[in-house]
């Protein structure tokens, strides 16, 4: 086995990855290949001032991860926003609103 593909393999054990086709998995690997790619560019170079390295996202495709940066205002936005609906303000009594109480709260989610 050829180091890059054992390397590989290290990264799937420790993410904990699994690939339901030869065909996924090549692809994979191939996209995990052109991060690897540009890690060892970019900690050779000498240039830099931080090291780059893995992790559970270093096999997906630039569209997914995008998919985890949030919204994007569409162009045409203006032609596209409803109107704007105005709240009950008669609960805020101070001033201020326990978002906790009306469960708009949730858990912190993975932000690696």
């Amino acid at each position: 086995m050829e180091a890059i593909n054992f390397k590989f393999m290290q990264y799937v054990a420790e993410h904990g990855k699994s690939y339901g086709t030869v065909e996924e998995f090549e692809f994979r690997f191939n996209t995990w290949l052109e991060a690897e790619n540009r890690i060892e560019a970019h900690n050779a170079s000498g240039v830099e001032t931080h090291e780059l390295g893995h992790n559970h996202m270093s096999d997906w495709t630039d569209a997914e991860y995008k998919k985890l940066l949030g919204f994007k205002l569409p162009e045409n936005w203006e032609n596209e926003m409803p109107e704007p609906v105005w709240l009950d303000e008669s609960e805020i009594s101070n001033g201020s609103i326990d978002w906790r109480n009306k469960g708009a709260v949730t858990p912190v989610k993975n932000q690696a």
